[in-house]
């Protein structure tokens, strides 16, 4: 996995400066207070709207919490180095200039391909095992286009768009970033099929194991 791994960073990371705002924007924009905002008030829409929609927003909120905390639990118990800790880096600001190559917290990396690392982001000490961005947004795209279809399919562009930033900034291994989208479908499966099987069973819908109605 490891040569591709480093293939694809060298390749998505090495893009053009020019994509820098719009990917960045990506892989920054749930700490940006406008996105915050903008997200607040869609989710009370979700909310008050109806119960079909107010079912997937809080669905949604479950679903994040819980792929959120699976990938810090990765982070701690199986900590993986994000690429600019394996690999010397050149900052790059949000203009699109370069700083000086800087080779902090270099370690050895064997088979590597990339030469260095275009870090578009801040410099952090915490593991990047699994993306927690890639994870959050494919709970919510799973989840919107579980229950709204084709209206929710839009938060899967917004999903790989997330995870493909993460690699472009610099801040996650491709194969981190898989690993997020898969933490993110699966804690929003479980939430959703969790949440069915309690429908059903308040509504006194039959489940398996239970006896068949007699015929009359």
């Amino acid at each position: 996995m490891n040569g591709l791994d480093y293939w694809f960073l060298d390749w998505i990371n090495g893009w053009s400066n020019s994509w820098n705002p719009f990917l960045k924007f990506f892989s920054v924009a749930l700490n940006i207070s406008y996105i915050k905002i903008a997200l607040g008030i869609y989710l009370i829409g979700l909310l008050v709207a109806n119960v079909r929609s107010r079912t997937a927003g809080i669905l949604t909120l479950i679903a994040v919490g819980i792929g959120n905390t699976i990938t810090n639990i990765a982070k701690s118990n199986f900590p993986v180095h994000r690429p600019f800790q394996d690999f010397p880096f050149i900052p790059v600001d949000d203009k699109g200039q370069l700083g000086a190559l800087k080779s902090d917290h270099v370690t050895t990396v064997l088979s590597k391909i990339p030469e260095h690392v275009y870090l578009r982001v801040g410099w952090a000490d915490s593991m990047g095992t699994a993306s927690a961005h890639s994870a959050n947004m494919a709970a919510v795209a799973f989840v919107m286009t579980y229950y709204f279809k084709w209206w929710g399919s839009p938060w899967i562009l917004v999903a790989f768009l997330t995870g493909i930033s993460r690699i472009y900034t610099g801040a996650h291994y491709p194969s981190q970033v898989l690993w997020g989208w898969m933490v993110g479908c699966f804690a929003a499966f479980v939430v959703i099929k969790t949440w069915e099987a309690f429908q059903r069973r308040r509504s006194g819908v039959q489940l398996d194991g239970d006896e068949p109605p007699e015929l009359a």
